[in-house]
């Protein structure tokens, strides 16, 4: 067959070698849209090659885990089932496979595990960077990846130059998510609100099991400066309130960044939901514990009916009619 008129196979063929040597940019989507377009006999004469080039770019293959990491994510996978977001739910929702998936936290045992799937918790994998290695904030979210007409909606209002929304990332990892709201952690103040995080903790997730040594050096700290949180609010001095409420151990082991928030239901959503009725807490709001650019610590509003999205606002009066959505990182 003449190189000028090559048939479609052949075209694929020298194409995923190209992308897969030059770039390494050829995702499962992508790459499965191609395959369906081929014969049968040509379809596994690409794969053999697609594998082989893999290979040869990278031992462990764009797609290939560690037999480590894989027999985890196995074992993890029979424990959550649907509520398992690995790498096949972040390409799903959003158009591309991880470069790299860490092993899960040694602090998520078996057991751990368990409990939190029992307790209505997910397992989610969250990445901090783009396929071009870029940092993947919530502006690159809304916009670069994935069929954005097919997206939950999202305002950010007058909230687009802060930095939460084009400069934070999700932090790398995996975490153990809620899939609810606390209970009895709405109308009350921050302070309050961490209390019930605490009593969660103690009495909940970890009953049974000895506390980590980080959650318990958190609730240490948060137990010797809550007095003076609670002063601050009492003030009406919400900015300096705001400030030692993000830099709280506590706050940061279970509260999520709005960007992480962002990633969670999306890849949620693209994964488990296709209707407004069954977002990820719908028609709820919680407090991220991260900071506006003016100060004031900011809520993340789930996605409403009438075809209202998500979005974000800053706390009222350091009094949150939201709840807590727990994120726990390790």
């Amino acid at each position: 067959m003449s190189e000028k008129d090559p048939s479609f196979a052949h075209r694929a063929i020298f194409e995923a070698g190209r992308e897969v040597i030059e770039k390494r940019d050829l995702y499962p989507r992508k790459f499965r849209a191609i395959v369906a377009e081929i014969s049968t006999t040509e379809r596994l004469r690409l794969h053999h090659l697609f594998q082989m080039l893999s290979e040869v770019t990278d031992p462990k293959g764009p797609f290939e885990l560690t037999p480590e990491i894989k027999a985890q994510l196995d074992h993890a996978k029979k424990i959550f089932g649907l509520d398992y977001m690995g790498p096949e739910q972040i390409e799903e929702a959003w158009g591309f496979w991880p470069k790299q998936v860490p092993p899960l936290p040694e602090s998520f045992t078996p057991e751990r595990l368990k409990r939190a799937k029992k307790l209505g918790m997910m397992l989610i994998l969250h990445l901090d960077k783009t396929p071009g290695d870029t940092p993947w904030t919530m502006e690159s979210m809304q916009f670069e990846f994935g069929d954005a007409d097919k997206r939950i909606p999202f305002k950010m209002g007058e909230f687009k130059s802060d930095d939460f929304y084009d400069k934070d990332t999700p932090r790398f990892g995996w975490k153990l998510v809620g899939k609810k709201v606390l209970p009895d952690s709405c109308y009350k103040d921050e302070v309050q609100q961490l209390e019930v995080i605490v009593n969660y903790l103690k009495n909940t997730l970890f009953k049974g099991m000895k506390l980590p040594a980080d959650y318990k050096a958190a609730i240490d700290e948060f137990k010797a400066k809550k007095a003076e949180i609670r002063k601050l609010i009492k003030d009406k001095n919400l900015p300096e309130a705001a400030k030692m409420l993000e830099a709280l151990a506590l706050s940061k082991l279970t509260c999520g960044l709005p960007v992480e928030y962002m990633q969670t239901f999306e890849t949620y959503y693209q994964n488990r939901t296709k209707n407004r009725e069954e977002f990820l807490l719908y028609e709820n709001a919680f407090q991220t514990m991260r900071r506006s650019n003016k100060g004031d610590l900011v809520y993340f509003y789930c996605p409403h009916a009438y075809g209202v999205g998500a979005y974000v606002r800053q706390s009222e009066e350091g009094c949150s009619h939201s709840g807590i959505f727990l994120m726990l990182a390790s």
